[in-house]
């Protein structure tokens, strides 16, 4: 659970940083806006996303999978501006 939590307060943080809205995003990244809405509330709700969605996600940033959960959250708030 701890780890889902890092990785919706994640890809809040990219979207946020980057001035996309969640519409954008399900555009670029084919997840719906209903789905991008519930990873980033995952740390509220108790939503367990699936690989597949967060691996698009991080795609739709321009990184993989493995660098967006191996990335401190500290680093992308930092970076990605």
């Amino acid at each position: 659970m701890r780890e889902i939590r890092s990785i919706a307060r994640k890809i809040r943080t990219l979207r946020a940083n980057r001035s996309m809205s969640i519409l954008e995003l399900s555009d670029i990244s084919g997840i719906s806006p209903r789905t991008i809405n519930r990873v980033e509330a995952a740390d509220m709700v108790g939503y367990n996303p699936q690989m597949k969605t967060i691996g698009s996600l991080s795609r739709a940033f321009g990184m993989s999978l493995s660098t967006l959960m191996a990335t401190p959250l500290a680093s992308i708030t930092s970076v990605v501006r």
